[in-house]
């Protein structure tokens, strides 16, 4: 397994899901100051609403959020569109907060 990465560099996670044909999105309806962030990589999915980068960013940081990432799968690649993505990214909340 790809070991697995994190940053809260804000054009470093644009980038990595950008290179990936991703981009922010939110849960429906989920509550709470900003909702659930995702990174949707395919068409929309009906539970999901995409956001703009700033609004992303803004509840990324108000949640004190780290992205976590692999830069390859088990296999030593990218993962292709075809592989579902949700299993290279993760978030999950700062040490000690």
């Amino acid at each position: 397994m790809s070991a697995s990465k994190t940053t809260t560099d804000h054009k470093l996670i644009r980038q990595w899901v950008e290179s990936r044909g991703g981009h922010p999105s939110r849960m429906k309806n989920a509550g709470g100051a900003g909702g659930l962030l995702r990174i949707d990589f395919e068409e929309p999915e009906k539970n999901l609403e995409e956001i703009a980068w700033d609004e992303f960013f803004r509840i990324f940081d108000e949640n004190k959020l780290v992205f976590l990432h692999q830069e390859k799968t088990e296999k030593a690649r990218l993962p292709s569109r075809a592989e579902p993505l949700a299993n290279a990214v993760r978030f999950t909340s700062l040490p000690g907060v």
